[in-house]
């Protein structure tokens, strides 16, 4: 693996920070989400705002947008914190951000109906993903539709994507 960006930031750190805590690191993970999808200035992409599920569990009192970030299967009941996944939250809004650097690759492709702009930063094997909000045929916005660890398993399916779809 090659070393980060300049503009990405450390990932958290579950054992080390938080003592193995699940409860204080939950309590950092939701911190770290609402602070950089709730909150002023809001995440762009190519110039449009970018929006995130803010419906309310009810079984968690925390917005569904949070567990797309963090879980693995979040529509499953089954379906559990992936601590990897989840120490680097702080990564999304960064690439984001930071989307027109070189280290990202992005493209954009139609899957199940929806289209979509995939953000991979492949050299620490971490992807966001974005639904385009359209109106009229135009893009609105988007939708962070989740954001995870790609693992040598996923990497395959990924590289296909990114030759299927529009650079």
């Amino acid at each position: 693996m090659s070393s980060s960006p300049e503009w990405l930031p450390p990932k958290l750190n579950f054992a080390n920070d938080y003592g193995g805590n699940w409860g204080k690191f939950l309590i950092k993970l939701y911190d770290v989400y609402l602070k950089d999808f709730t909150k002023p200035p809001f995440a762009k992409f190519r110039e449009k705002s970018v929006y995130r599920e803010n419906a309310i569990d009810q079984s968690t009192n925390k917005e569904k947008g949070f567990w797309h970030l963090v879980q693995e299967d979040f529509n499953k009941p089954t379906a559990q914190v992936v601590i990897e996944r989840a120490e680097k939250i702080v990564w999304a809004r960064a690439i984001i951000d930071n989307a027109d650097m070189l280290e990202i690759k992005k493209w954009d492709i139609k899957e199940k109906g929806e289209y979509k702009s995939y953000l991979w930063l492949k050299e620490l094997e971490y992807v966001v993903v974005l639904k385009h909000m359209k109106k009229e045929g135009k893009i609105r916005g988007f939708f962070v539709k989740t954001a995870h660890h790609v693992y040598p398993y996923g990497r395959r399916s990924l590289e296909r994507k990114y030759n299927r779809g529009i650079q």
